[in-house]
């Protein structure tokens, strides 16, 4: 029996030494000996399991190893109290001593691993009953999993687990779904990494902590040590004296920490940032390995001599299993959740009426658990017209559909939906996602975007002056008007001079280049003008030219975009006469007259 054999190892110890207490604990402990209980006889009970399987259906249950009798117990995640002592029976034919026991990504399985028998164990869900060795594949390698202690899942559901000894130590050693060796998730020694006892995916991120974070307690190391979602060294969270073995994070994101020695021994503390802001260590405790908060507040923690609820100000609430060498504690089953999250984007830049333009949905599993029937709503305002999908949406009137299905945890799902408007306007169309999936977090279940679509009909009139005398100075007018319905955008007046017109100033801040007037009008609003007259000399006796005005919004009429005027100048110059000028004009035109009206008669 295993038990048996892990009796005679602490027999041998004694005898080595002369005695158990001249041992260092810590030594003990990362080996695995420590704090060894006699075994007690356990009777499971129908009734008590039946409850179990009950609350891990509804709210869920804490499931706490114990190495005294090699069972894992279970517990109320609200209260705290027992529920089953053996909800895995004890099995020292397959348990020696374990540490952690979580739920498979599949569901159907509870793993539990085992720090001397070096594998992660498997246990059927309903029953209890011992399944398979699921770790690594095949049976105990102590090239890839030697001395390990706490596991954990990634969001694909491959299986992590700390490795303190052999070849592969101080790694975070990696198994795909069906207990196959990936490697390494955490390389050896990563970022300092020396005998890893925990490895825990942050659930709250905050502070230094992102999204997708792993938190690995070093012992020989004294630190936090903190991984990115791919397994890459950051920054250390935190320094810690000296031996952190399970990490929880309580309800408002701050880290917990039980340390089961040096001096920090007990329940540490610390904002998410990595500030420590507490040690709770009940003088009649010590020895920390697994801690939980309750929703009461209180600490839910474990030690060599069983399961305890403590307050913040180190005080023993109760002593809810005594006797017994508890390890970690895991929140396992309960109904399932998804935190489904939503974006929505449009175009940027304004449609004309009649283009097609396209809003992107994309809709993100942030997990834990698997999404069930995902299905995305996407409300069009009256006005906008729904063109095609690539993700086979549905549209019934204004709302389009997309039944997305099954959408696996840290999986994202993207569609492109086109759409048109006869119209011009602003648009905004709101959409949702919803799920079979329980949410956690239904505030980004939703996602907004807004179109415009734009017209707007300028209307360009050019004018010119009068004849002009050879050597004056001639003018003519541009005036663009916008008749709306929209905001023009970027208007720009062009008018090419021709060869015989030689520019000389405007009232507009135009320019000229390569014989081409530019009048730069910018931004004109619905109903709104702008007007330009633009001196030149002429240098023929008449010219016609063509001006033309553009905008970056659509235009529904762009025949009155052009306009013509024809400038010119008389042929001779008009005599210019003073007062007696024209005083002896008059009386010598009546002389002539007078001289001609006798020679008529005769």
């Amino acid at each position: 029996m295993r038990n048996f054999g892990k009796t005679a190892l602490s027999a041998a110890i004694l005898l080595a030494s002369g005695s158990l207490l001249a041992q260092d604990r810590a030594q003990q402990e990362l080996a695995g000996l420590g704090d060894i209980n006699p075994t007690s006889e356990t009777n499971p009970d129908p009734i008590a399991r039946a409850a179990a399987l009950e609350g891990l259906a509804a709210g869920g249950l804490l499931l706490i190893p114990e190495s005294s009798n090699d069972r894992v117990m279970a517990f109320d995640p609200m209260t705290g109290d027992l529920i089953d002592a053996d909800f895995i029976p004890a099995d020292p034919d397959n348990l020696s001593t374990p540490i952690e026991a979580i739920l498979s990504a599949d569901g159907t399985q509870i793993l539990v691993s085992d720090q001397i028998d070096d594998v992660v164990q498997g246990y059927d869900v309903g029953t209890g009953a011992f399944i398979a060795t699921f770790a690594p594949a095949g049976g105990a390698n102590t090239a890839i999993l030697d001395n390990i202690r706490g596991i954990g899942l990634r969001p694909n559901g491959n299986l992590l687990v700390s490795v303190g000894g052999g070849t592969n130590s101080n790694a975070i050693a990696e198994f795909d779904t069906a207990g196959n060796s990936v490697g390494n998730f955490v390389a050896n020694g990563a970022a300092g990494l020396v005998s890893p006892f925990d490895v825990f995916a942050v659930v709250a991120p905050g502070g230094v902590l992102a999204d997708g974070d792993f938190l690995v307690p070093g012992i020989t190391s004294d630190a936090i040590h903190r991984y990115d979602s791919t397994g890459a060294a950051q920054a250390d969270f935190s320094p810690l004296n000296t031996f952190g073995e399970q990490i929880a994070q309580a309800a408002n994101g701050n880290v917990l920490v039980a340390n089961f020695s040096g001096t920090e021994e007990g329940i540490v503390e610390y904002l998410p940032d990595g500030t420590q802001v507490g040690i709770y260590d009940p003088a009649s405790l010590g020895g920390y390995r697994g801690v939980y908060e309750l929703p009461s507040g209180n600490l839910l923690v474990t030690n060599g001599s069983g399961v305890h609820e403590i307050d913040r100000s180190a005080n023993v609430i109760r002593s809810i299993v005594t006797g017994v060498s508890a390890r970690f504690i895991s929140l396992v089953g309960g109904a399932a959740e998804a935190d489904l999250a939503l974006t929505k984007t449009g175009p940027v830049a304004p449609l004309a009426p009649g283009e097609i333009g396209t809003f992107v949905l994309s809709v993100n599993n942030i997990g834990p658990d698997d999404a069930q029937m995902v299905v995305v709503t996407d409300t069009f305002p009256v006005g906008l017209d729904f063109v095609s999908s690539d993700c086979g949406a549905m549209q019934a009137s204004q709302v389009i559909t997309w039944n997305v299905g099954t959408l696996a945890a840290a999986a994202t799902a993207t569609c492109n939906v086109s759409f048109s408007s006869a119209i011009a306007g602003s648009y905004t169309n709101n959409a949702s996602v919803t799920s079979d999936t329980t949410d956690p977090d239904p505030a980004n279940n939703t996602a907004a975007a807004t179109v415009n679509v734009t017209s707007a009909d300028l209307t360009l009139v050019k004018t010119a002056g009068g004849p002009v005398a050879l050597g004056d100075l001639g003018t003519f007018g541009l005036s663009v008007s916008n008749n709306g319905p929209s905001t023009a955008t970027n208007v720009v007046v062009t008018d090419p001079l021709p060869a015989d017109v030689l520019y000389v100033s405007d009232t507009c801040g135009g320019t000229v280049a390569a014989g081409v007037f530019t009048w730069t009008v910018g931004d004109l609003g619905p109903t709104a003008s702008a007007s330009c007259t633009v001196t030149v000399s002429l240098l023929v006796a008449e010219v016609s030219n063509t001006a033309t005005v553009t905008s970056d919004t659509s235009d529904p009429n762009p025949a009155d975009n052009q306009s013509t005027a024809i400038l010119s100048r008389n042929l001779e110059p008009v005599p210019v006469f003073g007062q007696w000028g024209l005083l002896a004009l008059l009386i010598g035109l009546a002389g002539a007259g007078l001289w001609f009206l006798p020679r008529a008669r005769s």
